[in-house]
């Protein structure tokens, strides 16, 4: 389903073509409970932008599995060496899309797979930060991940991303503020700010390849809702981000069932080929 011919100039909506997700930017956009109500019961997550057209605020459906009591309860009693196994499984994929990312767009991504096999459990020496260093620096050559133009573009892209993985967790009946590495009190997402890791360099490759900076325009948004459209490799299977969220967050439920983090699914970048949506 999909909200499609609106016109943006009143409206202020823009569309995604899948209706996991849906963006009121606009201002002036005034939107009903008994609409806000009907999206959530759609399982439809909403993000609402404030007056510098980022993204400020999120709804998620409430509408959760039937087992979330039992999935909760392992969530809270997962074991410590679960949880760092986990974590160590998710920086991996992170830091390898990094890599795959690195390699497409043509630079050399031998440091970052060094840098993947050095990861230890829990990601005790931090990788992932030495990772990120290496990486940003190599693409942002001019200022650096949080003070350049291509800053708000990243932002605006990593948070269309966050709003999928917050529909997968809460659909699944995990509690989003209940993560396995962030655990920042004021955040009610940390799992999905766990989750979304591996997921993240698909933004990456977006931005850098089509060299999209700020301003951010409606098209240059658009190119970014594309995400959730974007093919990745999982568990043997090419799938749209949109559904690999959800194959995801299913594989880690079923790692915290079992206590198994080998059972814990990651996407795999392989380009910037899209599902076709009619």
């Amino acid at each position: 389903m999909s909200i499609r011919n609106m016109d943006t100039r009143t409206s202020a909506l823009i569309p995604i073509r899948e209706i996991g997700s849906i963006v009121f930017e606009h201002p002036a956009t005034v939107v009903t409970t008994r609409l806000l109500a009907e999206l959530a019961n759609a399982g439809t997550t909403v993000l609402f932008c404030g007056t510098n057209h980022m993204p400020a605020g999120m709804e998620i459906p409430l509408a959760s599995n039937l087992n979330s009591a039992s999935i909760s309860e392992h969530q809270f009693n997962a074991s410590k060496p679960l949880i760092k196994r986990l974590w160590k499984s998710i920086v991996r994929a992170k830091i390898l899309n990094q890599a795959s990312v690195m390699r497409f767009l043509g630079h050399d991504d031998a440091k970052l797979l060094t840098i993947a096999s050095e990861i230890k459990s829990n990601d005790s020496t931090n990788r992932e930060a030495v990772a990120a260093v290496e990486y940003f620096s190599e693409l942002i050559p001019e200022g650096g991940r949080w003070n350049s133009d291509y800053t708000a573009p990243l932002n605006y892209g990593y948070t269309i991303e966050r709003a999928g993985i917050a529909r997968a967790v809460c659909g699944a009946g995990l509690v989003p503020s209940k993560g396995i590495h962030h655990h920042n009190s004021l955040n009610p997402m940390n799992l999905c700010d766990d989750l979304i890791e591996p997921f993240r360099p698909i933004i990456d490759a977006i931005v850098f390849a089509n060299r999209i900076t700020a301003p951010l325009d409606h098209a240059a948004k658009l190119e970014l809702l594309r995400v959730h459209e974007t093919l990745v490799s999982l568990d043997g299977r090419r799938l749209s981000c949109q559904n690999a969220y959800l194959d995801v967050v299913n594989s880690f439920v079923d790692a915290l069932a079992n206590s198994d983090a080998s059972l814990l699914k990651t996407p795999r970048f392989i380009g910037l080929s899209t599902v076709e949506v009619s």
